[in-house]
């Protein structure tokens, strides 16, 4: 196969995985794994929370959750940057 068929074929094959990621992000099919990772996520934001003395029934449980959530992702862009992800 010369250079330019398999270029043509990489490039084909891309474009498919990238229309069917596409597909399956936007049918709201989730990764497998993925709604049980949320759920651990969640538990130990709501423990981390609770830890730090702000009740679960509170206005303030809401603005914590959210406050790590914001963290995490910080972290996550600062590993990206960095090329660590």
């Amino acid at each position: 196969m010369s250079e330019g068929k398999a270029a043509v074929l990489v490039a084909a094959l891309g474009a498919l995985l990238l229309t069917g990621s596409a597909a399956l992000s936007s049918s709201g099919i989730r990764a497998y794994g993925e709604d049980a990772i949320l759920k651990r996520i969640s538990q130990e934001d709501n423990a981390l929370c609770v830890k730090f003395g702000i009740a679960s029934s509170s206005q303030s449980f809401g603005q914590c959750m959210a406050d790590l959530a914001d963290l995490r992702q910080r972290h996550v862009q600062l590993l990206k940057e960095y090329e660590w992800l």
